[in-house]
């Protein structure tokens, strides 16, 4: 949730750039559902972070 507000996104927003629902993007925030691999890889896109940062493997990276 925090990466998506960041770049001052809504739910649908995200929704609709990675082809998915406002319903499913509200349950992997809440991490009522884990988002399958193929969608990880558009959420990291959408967000513009690398899936280690989206995992929170990895610190992010500041964006300017």
């Amino acid at each position: 949730m925090r990466l998506r507000m960041a770049r001052g996104l809504t739910q649908t927003q995200l929704a609709e750039l990675i082809e998915s629902s406002q319903r499913a993007v509200s349950r992997y925030e809440t991490i009522a559902e884990l988002p399958p691999a193929s969608i990880l890889v558009k959420l990291a896109k959408a967000l513009d972070v690398s899936a280690d940062e989206l995992l929170g493997l990895k610190a992010p990276t500041k964006r300017e």
